[in-house]
C-alpha cells in the first residue's frame, strides 16, 4: 500500500493522502509548493495507524550499498517521533537516520535504531532494542536484536544473529550461522561457523580473532558466575577468553587454573574444562 505524506511547515504536523494528486494539492495550499514523500507500508493492503509509526522512508534519498559481491540501493530514514536508545543515543523527531530497503528492515516497536551510516537490506532486520552506528551494516538473514549494539565498521550477514547486551565493533565480520549474545565484546574480529558450533555468549571477550573456524562455549562455570570461550583462528590455535581475561594459548589457560584454582572448591570443574578445550 502506497500513501503520500505531506508536512505542514506551519503547524509541524504530518498529513496522509490515498493519491498524490491530493497530497500535491494539499501542499501548494498550505507550503506553497507541491511536494509530499511516498511512503511504501510494510504489508501491502494492510493499513497501519500512522501515529504509532516511529520512523518513515526517504524514498527520494537514496544510495547504493558495496556488499562485497553485489551492491544493494538502500533508503534514508527519518524520525517521526522522540526516543532514547539503551545506549543513551537522543532521537528527535525529523532526525536522519541510516539505511535501509524496506520497513521490513527496521521495527516501529521498540526503542532499535539506526544512525549515522548504518545500513540494513534484504531480510536482515534490527528489532527490540537494539542500535547500529557509524558504518555497520547487515543483510541476508541477519537478525539484530535485544539490546546489542554494533558499532563502526561491521558487517552481519547469512543467518547471523547479535542479541542479548552484545557489542560488536571495529573492523569485523560476523557471518554463517554466528550468535553473538549476553554479555559478549567482540572487536576487529572474522567470526565464521555453522549450527554445530556453540555461539559466544557469556561475558565472553573476543578481540582480533582472525577466523574463528572453531569455537567452543561454556557457561555457568565457577556457580554459574562465568563463562569460557575457547577458539581457533586462521593465525593461532588454542585463544581462551575467561572471566574478562584473554589466553593466547591453551597452555597459558592450563597454568593459569594450575595457579588460580588450586585450592578452589571449582578446581575440579576448571581441571575438566581443561581437558576438555585440550581433546577439542
Amino acid at each position: 500500500m502506497t500513501i503520500y505524506r505531506v508536512l505542514n511547515n506551519k503547524t509541524k504536523e504530518y498529513f496522509d493522502f490515498d493519491t498524490p494528486e491530493a497530497a500535491l494539492d494539499y501542499a501548494e495550499l498550505f507550503n506553497g509548493r507541491r511536494s509530499a514523500h511516498i511512503i511504501e507500508m510494510p504489508e501491502p493492503g494492510i493499513s497501519i495507524d500512522m501515529g504509532e509509526m516511529k520512523y518513515e522512508i526517504l524514498h527520494k534519498e537514496s544510495k547504493t550499498l558495496d556488499l562485497g559481491s553485489h551492491w544493494h540501493k538502500v533508503y534514508r530514514i527519518r524520525a517521526l517521533r522522540d526516543f532514547t536508545t539503551y545506549d543513551t543515543g537522543s532521537v528527535k523527531a525529523g532526525d536522519l537516520g541510516g539505511w535501509v530497503e524496506s520497513y521490513d528492515n527496521l521495527d516501529q516497536n521498540g526503542n532499535c535504531w539506526l544512525f549515522d551510516d548504518a545500513a540494513v537490506c534484504r531480510a536482515a532486520a534490527v528489532r527490540e532494542d537494539a542500535v547500529m552506528r557509524g558504518n555497520a551494516a547487515a543483510f541476508d538473514r541477519a537478525d539484530i536484536s535485544g539490546r546489542a549494539c554494533v558499532y563502526d565498521k561491521v558487517y552481519i550477514y547469512n543467518f547471523a544473529r547479535i542479541e542479548g547486551h552484545a557489542q560488536v565493533k571495529g573492523i569485523s565480520h560476523i557471518h554463517g550461522s554466528a550468535c553473538i549474545r549476553d554479555h559478549a565484546y567482540v572487536e576487529d574480529a572474522n567470526i565464521r561457523f555453522g549450527p554445530d558450533n556453540c555461539a559466544v555468549g557469556g561475558t565472553a571477550t573476543v578481540i582480533g580473532a582472525g577466523t574463528a573456524d572453531r569455537l567452543l562455549y561454556i557457561d555457568n562455570l565457577c556457580g554459574g558466575k562465568k563463562s569460557l570461550t575457547a577458539y581457533s583462528t586462521t593465525f593461532s590455535a588454542g585463544n581462551v577468553c575467561f572471566d574478562g581475561r584473554h589466553f593466547e594459548s591453551y597452555e597459558e589457560f592450563a597454568k593459569y587454573v594450575d595457579k588460580t584454582f588450586f585450592t578452589s572448591v571449582h578446581r575440579d570443574q576448571m581441571k575438566t574444562v581443561v581437558e576438555l578445550i585440550k581433546a577439542y
